[in-house]
């Protein structure tokens, strides 16, 4: 015990008095916690789910009116899923956003939806719109390998979340 007495003497006379180092950590905590609490605030994250599906939109249009996906009947099968895909989100983010724009009017009810956790709801959206976006790109793709063939080989379809990609 005589080895361990010296050390934590030592200790306490370098590091500063107590109530200064519990009001620095509590400092911290706090700040840490305003910046976690800033970045998953619903408002801030129901924005930016907005304006993901606003920018998944066009590209879905894109493919549709353009033709860029052949007219086989995968394709067709594959634009309907889509299009059958993006009116849920259009609906689920209108619920949302709606949700989140009701309670942002009272600061209560906007903490108490966010300790229920409607960031972690509104997280899965986004990416659910994320993977929207991405299965458009990936049909895209498709198409343009299709229309300009590499020597590489590829498989004749694959699967992407339940979805059959075909080439």
């Amino acid at each position: 015990m005589s080895t361990s007495e010296p050390s934590l003497q030592f200790l306490a006379s370098v590091l500063p008095s107590t109530s200064a180092t519990n009001a620095l950590v509590l400092t911290v905590i706090i700040g840490m916690l305003v910046v976690f609490v800033s970045y998953a605030s619903p408002t801030r994250l129901t924005q930016k789910l907005v304006a993901s599906l606003y920018d998944g939109e066009p590209l879905y249009r894109d493919v549709v009116e353009t033709g860029v996906v052949s007219t086989s009947d995968a394709a067709q099968v594959q634009i309907e899923e889509l299009e059958e895909l993006l009116a849920r989100l259009q609906l689920k983010v209108s619920e949302i956003r709606i949700a989140t724009l009701r309670d942002s009017l009272s600061k209560r009810k906007a903490l108490a939806e966010f300790l229920r956790g409607r960031s972690f709801t509104i997280l899965r959206c986004l990416r659910d719109v994320e993977g929207f976006e991405a299965r458009i790109e990936i049909l895209k793709e498709n198409q343009l390998h299709d229309l300009n063939p590499g020597p590489w080989p590829r498989p004749g379809f694959c699967i992407l979340d339940g979805v059959a990609v075909v080439r």
